[in-house]
């Protein structure tokens, strides 16, 4: 792959990982779980595969909260001319108001992508979250 088009190629995979932060806090689930191939991996705390568990894992863990999720730092490693690794950093804060009290819980974090270039462009086949730091209420998720 010539330099312009490697850059090019890496452009398309970031923008992938905004998309991601971009469709989780706008609750857009079906623009969301595009993102992924049908028998892609998401591991948060547990192994979640295929499009509809992932989407329903993720609809169940955020449709009631206000996020935003920040990616940066981005180090792409492409493995062939037709899959990526991507690892970049996180931080994502979750908030949950009630009548009598909001509650917020901050996680310093990394993804770990894997990524497949399809003829509809690159699709995430594996996307692998690791927590470093948190400070908080976790039962925000659970409430």
């Amino acid at each position: 792959m010539n330099s312009k088009k490697f850059f090019f190629e890496k452009l398309k995979i970031i923008d992938i990982t905004y998309d991601y932060c971009y469709y989780l806090d706008s609750h857009k689930w079906d623009n969301l779980i595009n993102l992924f191939t049908d028998d892609a991996e998401l591991i948060i705390d547990k192994k979640i595969s295929g499009k509809e568990d992932i989407k329903n894992s993720l609809v169940t863990l955020h449709n009631n909260l206000k996020t935003q999720h920040s990616v940066s730092n981005h180090k792409i490693k492409f493995l062939s001319n037709k899959e990526a690794f991507c690892y970049s950093y996180l931080q994502a804060n979750h908030f949950k108001d009630s009548a009598h009290n909001s509650k917020s819980f901050l996680m310093i974090a990394s993804y770990g992508d894997f990524f497949i270039k399809t003829k509809n462009g690159w699709k995430i086949t594996k996307k692998h979250l690791t927590m470093h730091h948190t400070l908080g209420d976790v039962s925000i998720f659970t409430e």
